[in-house]
Formats: C-alpha cells, sequence, structure tokens
C-alpha cells in the first residue's frame, strides 16, 4: 500500500509539473478545441465605435490585453454584428472584409483575401466576434 501511495504522489507531482510549466501552450490548445466558445456575455471592453445602417449594427470594443494574472500581449478586438452587413471595416490599424448574415460571418484580409480565423458565437440578434491583434 505504501508504494501505491508514493507511485501515485510521484505521478501527480509530475503531472502538475507538465501542466503548470507548459500553461500557455495548454490553453492555447484549449482555446482551439472546436466546442470552445466565445462568451457572449463576457464584453471585450468599453465600446469605442458604432456603425449602424438600415438593417445592421456593428459595435466595435476597445483592444483587451487583461490576462488571468498579467497582461497578455496578444489581445483582441470585439465586434457585436446585427443584422447583414457587407463591407470594410477597421480594425487595430488593418483594414478587413466582413460578411455577415444570419447563417455565417467571414473575416478576410481586405488586401490580401486570406481569411482571418476568430473565435465567433452565435446570439439571438447575430454575432459577437473577437478577432486577434
Amino acid at each position: 500500500m505504501k508504494y501505491i501511495s508514493y507511485t501515485f504522489a510521484s505521478l501527480m507531482t509530475l503531472a502538475m509539473m507538465l501542466i503548470f510549466i507548459n500553461m500557455g501552450c495548454w490553453m492555447q490548445m484549449a482555446s482551439a478545441l472546436p466546442f470552445m466558445k466565445v462568451d457572449p456575455w463576457i464584453s471585450g471592453g468599453e465600446v469605442t465605435d458604432s456603425i449602424v445602417g438600415d438593417n445592421y449594427s456593428i459595435r466595435i470594443h476597445e483592444a483587451v490585453y487583461q490576462g488571468l494574472f498579467v497582461e497578455d500581449r496578444n489581445g483582441y478586438i470585439q465586434l457585436d454584428v446585427n443584422g447583414c452587413y457587407e463591407g470594410e471595416i477597421e480594425l487595430g490599424g488593418s483594414s478587413y472584409l466582413l460578411i455577415a448574415d444570419e447563417e455565417q460571418l467571414v473575416l478576410s484580409d481586405s488586401g490580401s483575401g486570406a481569411a482571418v480565423d476568430v473565435k465567433k458565437c452565435r446570439t439571438s440578434g447575430g454575432w459577437v466576434v473577437r478577432v486577434g491583434i
């Protein structure tokens, strides 16, 4: 019984070391899982700009660099998109092409046309999108 306890304690110590030493790597891998979603109730900061049209509204939040314990060097900008929109949008000094409707939301670089990887979540009124900067 004594050896089982020592073995278990050693394995748990090793597991804790691996988890905490590679915390950034584990968190990145966990956030990339397909079932991880953006919480629509947590905003990205104060709203700094709004784009409003006849059948759409977009609220752009200020950039957030907040991490769990310290500031994160890779921040994000949150967009609240309601309705259907197709056009260019300026975020953090870069220009993007945003196409949003009830079924899909696509954000691509307006210069190269390459799709931009975003975290997005459907809400009752539209989309909540977080764009990494």
